[in-house]
């Protein structure tokens, strides 16, 4: 231990993905690296045992994994659950099937070969999408792929074993390699790559492992065994560290376990801040566990639903039906409680089933949102058809996303107005007084937000696009990515703005956002007025407890200081010290 005092400290920064510190020594996460071989079959005999090959591999992974989700002694929560419905799709997927077997059959490739290809092809798709959880997907796919192929070559996948408080390091963790981990003496996770919607950080929230990923190439310097502090909070990996370190890190850790007790006792309650006031904590969701895992923790209904995500995996668009059945299970779902639909929000990089849409240079700035929606009616007033068709089973709200100018919320009322009458005339029930609201997610929208605020019966400030559009940064862009930040004053400028005119207007704002679940934001955006938040489920009962430590008084002299601030570093220190 004298040697490693005597160390320089090394500091790896990434993305803080699950929250909490971990303490232990480095095991790198190894598997196998399959390559082609760039070997042609001349007969068709060599091609239909290829043929064969992959078939029984399919099979085999697809067993594999319908096994792993009714193993009667794995106790698998809602995420890995449907973790691993995604990939059972996937490899139910005839489309996959077809192109291996064209790869095999018609270019005389192994179904190594075609695997390894078909594949990555996919990956390469789905990272090129400017869509953060669209993006993620591809380990997704990767990981069905690895299952494949561990087939294909006759071997099992390695399962690490671990004998001792470990940090586990990877370039990127499979789902498959989390699930067959013994995750006991899991102290953390730590990738080279990876975001806040991987499924790595998924499963680090839901198994309470502290994550901290996108560490990029600086993780490669981290030799096995080597001591390890993860602070999950700040996105920070400590390489050898001293006594002193290990001590106070240890300190926050027996902290962290006797607020954890707290946050278990107040999460079924209603946040309110140190006052008395009330603030409405509601849950994203994509689909309906994620609105069963919000009503776990007593979320005041669902701030926003994202139609595009729940559709998917599906090919085509969804019909009126289908889309009438789900918002019809969430509205039994939630009981009464708000649900707050958002239009579909796809383009160039995510179509839906559109198959004409042209691939564009920069999608973020393209045919999106509600230009699709009023650029192709048909496919709004479907959707339009279904939600009001649902609201007699709920209380729903509708909210169009990427406007820019009045002109489209206005084009949009009027297409709602003519499917209100058009469901009138056919006798069908619905609630005639639906809520309808604007994201306010493009800088346009918010400085004239005066404007809005007398068209619409709410705001929902989607502070990913709004940080981005501001700042102009690809946030998927490495080169750029710390100029990503919502703490940017101009960005809090834009918040405070909206907020202050939609109170005047006598209207609600809500922020769903990714900063609607960062703790340390809290105590700001209440000052700038915010009453309603809307974040991950497990994000719900710390962000209760962080609500109940302030009062109005208090976070509004925060506001102010905050405001006064002309950098995000200021902003961030002033808040960092409140804790």
């Amino acid at each position: 231990m004298e040697e490693e005092n005597k160390m320089e400290v090394l500091k790896i920064q990434g993305v803080p993905a699950s929250l909490g510190i971990g303490i232990g020594k480095a095991v790198w996460l190894r598997r196998e690296n399959f390559v082609q071989s760039e070997q042609f079959l001349a007969s068709e005999t060599e091609r239909r045992f290829e043929v064969d090959k992959f078939r029984n591999s399919l099979k085999e992974a697809l067993k594999e994994l319908e096994g792993e989700l009714e193993h009667p002694k794995r106790k698998l929560n809602e995420e890995e659950r449907a973790i691993l419905d995604t990939q059972i799709e996937f490899l139910l997927d005839p489309q996959l099937e077809e192109e291996v077997l064209t790869e095999i059959e018609k270019q005389g490739k192994t179904a190594m070969d075609a695997v390894i290809e078909c594949v990555q092809k996919y990956v390469n798709v789905f990272r090129q999408m400017d869509d953060a959880y669209m993006n993620e997907r591809a380990s997704d796919i990767q990981d069905v792929g690895s299952r494949i192929l561990n087939h294909v070559a006759s071997q099992k996948r390695d399962v690490l074993h671990l004998d001792a408080e470990a940090i586990v390091l990877a370039d990127e963790i499979y789902p498959s390699d989390a699930l067959a981990m013994d995750l006991q003496n899991v102290k953390g996770f730590a990738t080279q790559v990876g975001g806040l919607t991987s499924h790595t950080a998924i499963l680090a929230k839901s198994k309470g492992i502290p994550a901290v990923l996108g560490c990029s190439h600086e993780l490669m310097q981290v030799k096995e065994g080597q001591c390890l502090i993860l602070d999950g909070e700040q996105g920070l990996i400590y390489v050898n560290p001293n006594e002193e370190l290990l001590r106070v890190f240890r300190a926050k850790l027996e902290e962290a376990e006797e607020i954890a007790k707290r946050l278990a006792a107040t999460s079924a309650k209603s946040a309110q801040m140190k006052d008395g006031t009330r603030i409405n904590v509601l849950v994203n969701a994509s689909n309906l566990d994620d609105l069963q895992r919000g009503m776990k923790y007593a979320a005041d209904g669902v701030g926003l639903f994202r139609t595009e995500l729940a559709f998917s995996g599906k090919e085509g668009l969804p019909s009126e039906e289908e889309q009438f059945q789900l918002y019809k299970a969430l509205a039994q779902e939630a009981k009464g409680l708000p649900i707050t639909i958002r239009t579909f929000d796809i383009g160039g990089d995510k179509p839906l089933g559109i198959s004409d849409l042209e691939k564009e240079e920069n999608p973020f700035l393209g045919f999106r949102g509600i230009r699709i929606g009023l650029a192709r009616p048909e496919l709004l007033e479907t959707q339009l058809r279904a939600i009001l068709r649902a609201s007699a089973f709920g209380k729903f709200k509708i909210m169009f996303p990427m406007i820019s100018q009045v002109e489209e919320l206005r084009k949009a009322k009027m297409l709602f107005g003519q499917v209100k009458s058009a469901l009138t005339l056919a006798q069908m029930p619905f609630d005639e007084h639906i809520a309808l609201g604007i994201m306010i997610e493009v800088p346009a929208a918010a400085i004239s937000s005066d404007v809005f605020a007398k068209e619409v019966d709410f705001f929902s400030i989607g502070t990913n696009d709004l940080c981005q559009y501001t700042m102009a940064v690809d946030r998927g862009n490495e080169q750029v990515r710390a100029l990503y930040d919502p703490y940017n004053p101009s960005v809090l400028r834009l918040i405070r703005y909206t907020i202050e005119q939609a109170n005047l207007a006598g209207i609600k704002t809500s922020l769903c956002g990714e900063l609607a679940s960062e703790l340390l934001a809290v105590p700001l955006l209440l000052g700038l007025g915010l009453r309603q938040f809307s974040a991950n489920a497990t994000s719900i009962p710390a962000l209760k407890a962080a609500i109940g430590r302030f009062s109005a008084e208090e976070a509004q002299i925060i506001g102010q200081k905050v405001l006064d601030m002309d950098s995000s570093e200021l902003i961030k220190e002033f808040l960092q010290s409140l804790k």
